[in-house]
């Protein structure tokens, strides 16, 4: 099963990837149309291993993007909501709890186990924690997100929330 650590980077990750994907086919595209004369510097070879590179990653972001997609539908709708509500909407707990109806602890459990469920479906279409990193562990996008969920102590849900329902909520 996916780790909590690279399924938090792969969520927190997701609203980019198309970005990136793009980006790469487009780079990739414009090396094609170049002649390697024109490149001063570089070897066929070495022209070639580029162009290699440049498709690899743009794959693998796109296989990563389509395993997300493959085990979000595999989700139940409600689970499905609070995982695109947190990391793709970015909405804090307050405000899904609020817009679910559901209760702080309820909540808890819920997200607990959608990403549990999520990592669960992840693992199941082929995505390790070994191929991750093997996929990605040169990829800025993946390498930066990485950077910030451990920066924020983002991999535990709980601490990515506040402890307590706010006053508000009480009365």
């Amino acid at each position: 099963m996916l780790n909590n650590l690279w399924l938090t980077v792969a969520l927190y990750a997701y609203p980019s990837l198309d970005l990136y994907i793009k980006m790469y086919r487009r780079k990739l595209k414009a090396f094609k149309n170049i002649s390697i004369e024109k490149l001063a510097g570089y070897t066929t070879d070495t022209f070639i291993k580029d162009l290699d590179r440049l498709a690899e990653k743009a794959e693998n972001l796109a296989v990563l993007k389509h395993t997300i997609d493959a085990a979000m539908f595999m989700l139940d709708e409600e689970k499905r909501q609070i995982v695109k509500h947190f990391y793709f909407e970015e909405l804090s707990g307050f405000q899904i709890m609020e817009a679910m109806g559901l209760a702080y602890n309820t909540y808890r459990y819920k997200k607990r186990a959608a990403l549990k469920s999520l990592a669960q479906n992840m693992y199941i279409l082929g995505m390790t924690d070994k191929r991750f990193v093997e996929f990605f562990d040169d990829e800025r996008l993946i390498v930066n997100v990485c950077e910030y969920v451990l920066e924020n102590n983002l991999t535990r849900a709980e601490k990515a929330e506040p402890k307590a329902e706010p006053l508000a909520a009480v009365r």
